[in-house]
């Protein structure tokens, strides 16, 4: 699709992770660095076997949540996150020391997502400003366990935003319209004068689909998808909006 002017918006909407913020190496490649910390250096996986892992593990919670009744904003427990490691773990093979293991995996992910690690892709606090200036109302939709309020101020973007939503509980997490559908009626617009930017197909693109709303995808590997603008730098929304 073409990087032309997009016309009839009056809010944006972002992902979070690789689209505002960023760690040092993909959420896959954190993956593996910590299965190798607690199974060794030479335990080896594929990348489809990871996914499917993960694809696996995430239903398992999901359905535990579904069961529980849990609502929108609900905090992921520790217990929940230690069904999520263990069944990761089980699905690749381990058999062994599975609550252990699980626990220590655990461990390495607290650690990761409460460091300081992180830091806003290039452009990003430019992106906004201008935004801002142009007269956009501006939102979050970002599949997080926990409010994203304070990684945003620690980068000072917390100011720009008029809408913040965020949950992983499947059925409102993405590729669910729900956040969407409620940034958007919090913002006090149509849908169909938002745009959702984020980094993913299958969960945020999807997301805007179902959503009614256009999408702007930021990807460095993706050229072209169907009814979708594809930027390779965040910066680029300069020129749509």
């Amino acid at each position: 699709m073409s990087e032309n002017k997009l016309k009839g918006i009056d809010a944006a909407i972002f992902d979070i992770g690789d689209t505002l913020l960023k760690f040092p190496l993909s959420i896959e490649e954190y993956h593996f660095k910590f299965l190798k910390q607690i199974l060794g250096a030479d335990f080896e996986v594929t990348s489809e076997q990871l996914s499917s892992a993960i694809d696996i593990a995430e239903h398992m919670v999901g359905m535990h949540h579904f069961d529980s009744r849990v609502g929108y904003d609900h905090l992921i427990t520790s217990d929940e996150w230690h069904l999520v490691d263990k069944t990761l773990l089980k699905q690749l093979g381990v058999t062994e020391n599975l609550d252990d293991l699980a626990a220590q995996y655990q461990s390495l992910w607290i650690d990761l997502l409460e460091s300081t690690g992180h830091a806003p892709l290039p452009g990003a606090k430019e992106v906004l400003s201008y935004l801002k200036e142009k007269g956009y109302l501006l939102g979050v939709a970002s599949n997080w366990d926990k409010p994203p309020h304070k990684q945003l101020e620690e980068h000072d973007l917390l100011k720009f935003f008029d809408d913040i939503q965020w949950t992983l509980v499947r059925g409102y997490a993405k590729p669910s319209p729900y956040m969407l559908i409620m940034a958007s009626h919090n913002l006090g617009v149509n849908p169909r004068r938002c745009v959702f930017i984020g980094n993913s197909i299958a969960k945020d693109v999807e997301a805007a689909k179902r959503a009614g709303m256009k999408s702007i995808l930021l990807s460095p590997y993706e050229s072209e998808v169907e009814d979708v603008i594809v930027i390779q730098e965040l910066i680029k929304i300069k020129k749509l909006l």
